[in-house]
């Protein structure tokens, strides 16, 4: 089964299951940028898309999401990254993620 995380939606810190538990490592990357966690500065995506153009944004996330995934929750499984601007300098990050479960 197929689920989608935003980057807009709110983060379950208290997953009742395994599948709200893998959601909920996927939301975490997503959500968190490179050198904001202090003992693993490479987790997550890189802050320096920050400004960028969709175009260039989408493709690096794509690119860096499948090898963080592939590092720190390798119980999922991304199928689609969709990037959606909403207005100017402000976008919503969609992920389509397979569950290995």
């Amino acid at each position: 089964m197929i689920y989608q995380v935003s980057s807009k939606q709110d983060i379950n810190y208290n997953p009742q299951s395994e599948v709200e538990d893998i959601l909920r490592c996927v939301h975490m990357i997503l959500r968190v940028y490179q050198s904001e966690q202090p003992l693993m500065r490479g987790f997550s995506i890189d802050s320096t898309l920050i400004d960028k153009r969709i175009d260039i944004i989408e493709n690096q996330i794509l690119q860096d999401l499948v090898t963080k995934l592939k590092k720190y929750e390798p119980r999922a499984s991304l199928q689609k990254v969709s990037v959606q601007q909403e207005k100017m300098g402000d976008f919503t990050i969609f992920l389509y993620v397979e569950l290995m479960i």
